[in-house]
């Protein structure tokens, strides 16, 4: 009897072992399943807690680094506890960690050499190693104008800024796909530019097949001024930015032939343009005919020139005329690539290839669908040498800044 008791209250012991055991593991579990729940609520809160704060902050280049990297922190611990997809609706667009990556790629691949007709080793070696020392040259070339870009910006007082241009967040456009932006500038290969953007976004033509007016006005991009504020300043941080530059009396007398130099364009352009030219024409011309008032027909450079160097209408320039570095803020962005329409056939083929995939979708078309009014130095100089030394130092001041920033030389025209 004693046996079967002892064995009896063996077995409950072991019961009530077993039994506290298994409650020990549930509320330890119920413990932990609380203790990530909060975590995971904490660090959400923070990540909206911070985000708040950064839509209160201007957009300066040099804090991007710092809010960049606390804006990777929190979405990583933030992916890590949801397990996976850390993705939040901002405004119009869903934010992933796919769709904005920690790091950009800057890689260079040689291009592909490749011909119809198949080259011997020798042709093929010579071609890249040659393909190498063109990039080299463009490298060493992209550090002297970054580093000018620097200087330039340091020294002048009216570049010292805390933000962007006003016009800068429309002439920007963002690619996510390649992780791209791309600053345009009307008069620097922009339509081509424009339509090589449409292509890298999807677009499902050929450039020969997007039309001038598709490109400028029906193009679907998506313009950096849509984004928040936020979605900005990660953008700044980890996407490849491009910029490309003209010579700036050049781009001038450029816009100028383009707009108002053939009748036929002038009489199809937007009506913003027919603005400009009747105000021209109201206060720049001497006794001027009331069709000419009406129409703003036929305005001469020496008009447009004296409507540019009119300071009262400095304010107020279209986007074809303005100062560069007011559309593309060099000194607030760090462009990745700063190129020059000068060497477009060179650079915008190397840019492209700097883009994971983009050469294999498209390339920089070498002959153009738009209203080219391609302007060499020499009519430049042989146009505005009849201008008087006043009315040249007033346009000379006018673009200074584009001419120090990005490297052009001050024409002999200009007086000293």
């Amino acid at each position: 009897m004693r046996h079967i008791l002892s064995f009896r209250q063996l077995f409950k012991c072991m019961f009530l072992v077993v039994a506290l055991s298994v409650a020990s593991v549930l509320l330890t579990t119920k413990t932990l399943i609380t203790f990530q729940h909060y975590h995971f609520k904490s660090v959400r809160r923070e990540y909206f807690t911070r985000r708040q704060h950064f839509e209160s902050l201007p957009i300066n280049e040099d804090r991007l680094i710092a809010i960049g990297d606390t804006i990777s922190e929190i979405y990583q611990d933030t992916e890590e506890e949801a397990g996976g997809d850390a993705g939040e609706t901002v405004g119009d667009v869903t934010m992933t960690t796919t769709e904005f990556p920690l790091t950009s790629s800057s890689t260079s691949p040689v291009e592909d050499m490749s011909e119809t007709k198949p080259a011997s080793q020798d042709e093929m070696k010579t071609n890249v190693r040659f393909e190498y020392i063109c990039n080299d040259d463009i490298e060493n070339e992209q550090k002297r104008r970054k580093t000018l870009v620097n200087r330039v910006c340091q020294r002048e007082p009216e570049l010292r800024r805390s933000e962007l241009y006003v016009d800068t967040y429309a002439h920007i456009y963002v690619n996510d796909r390649h992780k791209l932006l791309f600053c345009y500038i009307p008069k620097v290969g922009c339509s081509n530019w424009k339509r090589v953007l449409m292509i890298l976004a999807g677009k499902n033509k050929t450039l020969e097949e997007i039309t001038s007016r598709e490109a400028h006005s029906r193009n679907g991009l998506k313009v950096f001024r849509r984004l928040s504020v936020w979605e900005r300043q990660y953008a700044l941080k980890t996407y490849k930015k491009i910029m490309f530059v003209r010579e700036p009396f050049s781009r001038i007398l450029s816009a100028y032939k383009n707009k108002y130099g053939d009748l036929n364009v002038y009489r199809n352009a937007p009506k913003n343009f027919h603005y400009y030219a009747q105000r021209i024409v109201r206060k720049y011309r001497e006794r001027p005919t009331q069709d000419a008032l009406r129409t703003g027909e036929n305005i001469t450079f020496h008009e447009f020139v004296d409507y540019l160097t009119d300071v009262r209408e400095r304010s107020n320039f279209d986007r074809h005329w303005k100062e560069m570095y007011k559309l593309c803020s060099p000194c607030n962005i760090k462009y990745d690539f700063l190129g020059k329409l000068e060497n477009l056939g060179k650079e915008a083929n190397y840019v492209l290839g700097s883009i994971p995939g983009a050469r294999d979708i498209v390339s920089y078309p070498e002959k153009t669908n738009s209203h080219p009014t391609n302007t060499s130095m020499d009519i430049v100089t042989e146009t505005l040498s009849a201008f008087s030394n006043e009315t040249l130092s007033k346009l000379w001041n006018i673009y200074k800044l584009d001419f120090e920033l990005f490297g052009y030389e001050k024409p002999d025209f200009i007086p000293t």
